[in-house]
């Protein structure tokens, strides 16, 4: 009796999922945009099912204050061609280890010039960025709303399949040079 039960229950989940799928479907057409991932794992775009592309991040804007660097990182700009000039055979991490481990063993008075650099350009930042939030800074002074895309399935679909035809052709002439090939010896004996 519990294979009957195990049953029932898988009838009843594909039954739900199907009507969920059926209002994703319903969803999209209507003009909702729907992002779920699927049982398969694919991300379904627009009610499509099957795999689609994921939600991309909106565009940053270009004119939105940048954070300033730590001064930590203003030392090491600073320090890193003259540290790889004194460590030529160190690579890679090794680099920035040995420059974090000279940072960590500075007093306070020699790192008091990098210190009061950040924290300057960290005030600088912090009105550009309420300016910039406040609508003060740019041309626009509201963001565009992020469009995504629009996806042209059939095109994607036509590409998979140049591609899968082109990978066909390509295999089937790999076996007729090789079928080839063995016939050419077999005419040497």
């Amino acid at each position: 009796m519990p294979d009957a039960t195990s049953s029932d229950l898988f009838a009843q989940l594909s039954a739900a999922l199907r009507t969920a799928a059926d209002l994703a479907d319903k969803l999209a057409t209507q003009g909702g945009v729907v992002l779920t991932a699927g049982a398969s794992g694919g991300a379904r775009t627009n009610g499509v099912r099957g795999k689609g592309k994921k939600a991309t991040k909106p565009p940053v804007d270009p004119d939105k204050p940048k954070r300033p660097m730590s001064a930590f990182l203003l030392y090491s700009k600073e320090r890193r061609p003259t540290w790889v000039a004194e460590h030529p055979t160190v690579t890679g991490m090794d680099v920035t280890r040995g420059i974090a481990d000279e940072w960590r063993n500075l007093d306070a008075a020699q790192k008091a010039p990098y210190e009061k650099r950040a924290s300057k350009k960290m005030d600088d930042w912090r009105s550009a960025k309420e300016a910039y939030d406040t609508g003060g800074a740019g041309p626009s002074t509201t963001p565009a709303p992020y469009v995504p895309p629009p996806i042209n399935f059939q095109a994607e679909a036509a590409k998979k399949e140049e591609k899968k035809r082109k990978k066909d052709h390509d295999s089937d002439t790999a076996t007729k040079h090789k079928k080839h090939k063995k016939d050419k010896h077999k005419h040497r004996d």
